[in-house]
């Protein structure tokens, strides 16, 4: 059984939550010496349980069923959190810190037709809670997207046309500082789906340009299109950036599966174990795995994978082949492996990759968001957005004194501080003209 959990980082806590640990496993714990809170545990320990045998190095042969660990740095917890990784049976205790998942966003990535509710359903699985379209704050403790009101973010539609649109480069959005699940899967199967679906009427607004198709003329036109839809490597490469990106963790469609999507258990297992240790969200992966799979969603259809096996005929695997087939590398599907169900080539490498996020805090420096609505320039600084008057005697906010900021008037948005400022104008001018 593998199980992690978090405790406040205080020496009570932890002892207490050892001792609940070793009620049912033999009286062997592995606690690494890391500084003072893990100093002052192991004392405690060795005090109230004297006939524990605290080990400060992994066992090669015969490891401690129990590991608590004392890192209170979130990054540094991460990387010895990650070092149970290929545990099969474990029980982690490590220390609340600023990376506990309650404590953070996340942010929902996917491409069409590659599991986008199954990801959902893994986040609230998880204890996030629906935040869908990204507030100008994103919300500790839920789930959002990107941009929008869809979790289909293509990445150059986010870093080229979204960049070039928003405030100062949208260098100001929580993305480089959040960790993001991305969720890809093999191409094949992908524009079978999109053979499956996209015709019906009142799924897509272009559902018209293929309903008159039979589905082996729906697959072909999906397959390269060069009038609408373009090809499939057009539109899952247009995904595949958001490999590289430090704070993206990727999960594949079959990975994520499981067993009644065709998938192994096992391999769902260590998935989930994997993203629990570095979004840092407690629990057993073997419950959470029960969670996921969701046959009841509005798009689920078979959810199976290699489903295309028993759609390509030889029209569609040579217009298919026909393509370059460097999108199929990118997502680790260049071949079918001798063993497994088509799992992608990169799932480990994914798997044991560590996030990376940005520790520059855009919030402590003042935004211009939109100059000149209504007399007031509206910034966004510290968490807020705040609408500053024309002729302010502290243009420079991060020198102005606390009084300044009493002076303004602020929201946790721009649409309610815009209706803020509408209000305050009519009610002066109402005054004045009373």
């Amino acid at each position: 059984m593998r199980r992690l959990e978090f405790v406040p980082p205080a020496e009570n806590a932890f002892v207490d939550a050892v001792g609940a640990a070793l009620r049912n496993s033999a009286r062997r714990i592995l606690l690494p010496d890391t500084g003072p809170l893990a100093s002052q545990v192991a004392l405690r320990l060795r005090a109230q349980m004297p006939d524990i045998a605290i080990e400060t190095a992994p066992s090669a042969g015969d490891p401690a069923p129990v590991v608590v660990l004392c890192e209170t740095d979130g990054e540094n917890l991460t990387a010895a959190l990650m070092e149970q990784m290929d545990r099969s049976s474990v029980q982690v205790i490590a220390p609340v810190t600023d990376w506990i998942w309650n404590r953070r966003s996340l942010f929902l990535i996917s491409i069409p037709k590659s599991g986008t509710h199954l990801l959902m359903e893994l986040a609230e699985a998880f204890g996030y809670r629906s935040g869908e379209e990204a507030p100008p704050e994103a919300v500790p403790g839920a789930w959002h997207y990107l941009e929008f009101t869809n979790s289909h973010t293509a990445a150059p539609d986010f870093f080229i046309d979204t960049v070039r649109r928003a405030p100062h480069g949208n260098r100001a959005h929580s993305f480089t500082r959040t960790p993001s699940l991305f969720i890809y899967r093999n191409p094949l199967d992908i524009v079978a789906s999109e053979a499956n679906y996209y015709q019906e009427d009142g799924a897509t607004v272009f559902a018209g340009y293929l309903d008159a198709l039979s589905y082996e003329e729906r697959l072909l036109r999906l397959i390269n299109d060069p009038w609408l839809m373009g090809s499939i490597r057009d539109r899952v490469g247009k995904f595949a950036a958001w490999l590289d990106f430090g704070s993206v963790i990727p999960v594949s469609f079959e990975e994520l599966v499981g067993p009644q999507g065709g998938g192994d258990a096992a391999v769902q297992a260590d998935l989930i174990w994997s993203l629990m240790l570095r979004l840092h969200v407690p629990g057993k992966p073997a419950d959470i795995a029960t969670k996921v799979f969701n046959p009841n969603s509005p798009t689920f259809r078979f959810g199976k994978i290699g489903g295309h096996q028993n759609r390509f005929n030889d029209a569609a695997w040579e217009k298919f082949r026909a393509l370059p087939q460097d999108f199929m590398e990118a997502y680790g599907f260049a071949q079918r492996p001798a063993s497994g169900p088509w799992l992608p080539s990169r799932a480990d490498e994914f798997r044991r990759r560590a996030p990376r996020y940005s520790k520059i805090d855009m919030g402590a420096t003042p935004f211009l968001v939109r100059q000149n609505y209504l007399g007031h320039n509206i910034l966004r600084y510290r968490g807020r957005f705040w609408a500053m008057p024309h002729g302010f005697p502290f243009g420079d906010l991060m020198k102005a004194p606390p009084e300044a900021f009493k002076m303004m008037l602020s929201a946790e948005d721009p649409a309610t501080l815009e209706f803020l400022v509408q209000s305050k104008l009519i009610l002066n001018y109402n005054r004045n003209t009373a």
